[in-house]
């Protein structure tokens, strides 16, 4: 599987994917890398990468907000079929 650039290629909306994510915390201080398992979605006008598990489709609510996405790249088979 290919990791894409989120400023070359995004996910088509409502798409389950792999997001890699870096950036420094609320403070400033700590630097951070990880990957996650989001749900990229469109809100208010605008689109996020938001926490897959534990979104409210209906409600259009997520307990998280990837805002430091970096890439992305499809849900692999193996995690899928789990």
């Amino acid at each position: 599987m290919k990791w894409f650039s989120i400023s070359d290629k995004l996910p088509e909306l409502n798409q389950e994917v792999l997001v890699f994510e870096q950036g420094y915390d609320i403070n400033g201080k700590n630097y951070f890398s990880s990957i996650v398992i989001a749900r990229y979605i469109s809100y208010g006008g605008k689109r996020y990468f938001v926490q897959s598990l534990g979104y409210d489709k209906h409600n259009k609510r997520a307990s998280w907000n990837y805002k430091y996405a970096t890439h992305w790249m499809p849900m692999p088979e193996l995690i899928r079929t789990i």
